[in-house]
């Protein structure tokens, strides 16, 4: 078998970058720059209203449950549980 090495001159070749795609580089470089400045708040924002949507969901989606869970108080064996569930949630 014959052992390949690579030509120097091809080599060169694949380092050299003519001037276009250089100016092409630079133009992506700079609108991503632009943008990245402009995401910042737009980021900001929308982390605002995730948060908010978490918390009111929460609320809603624990009301909703105390609501259900206290038609189970008057159940025998279940009855007890829920009720001492619902007097913790409440405490707090």
């Amino acid at each position: 078998m014959e052992n390949k090495k690579p030509n120097e001159k091809s080599i060169k070749n694949l380092l050299e970058v003519d001037e276009e795609t250089v100016k092409i580089l630079k133009s992506i470089d700079k609108r991503l720059k632009k943008f990245n400045s402009f995401n910042l708040p737009v980021a900001f924002v929308r982390g605002l209203f995730t948060g908010l949507g978490f918390v009111f969901g929460t609320t809603v989606l624990l009301a909703f449950t105390i609501l259900v869970l206290r038609q189970f108080i008057t159940v025998p064996v279940v009855g007890g549980w829920v009720s001492d569930i619902i007097n913790v949630v409440e405490r707090k």
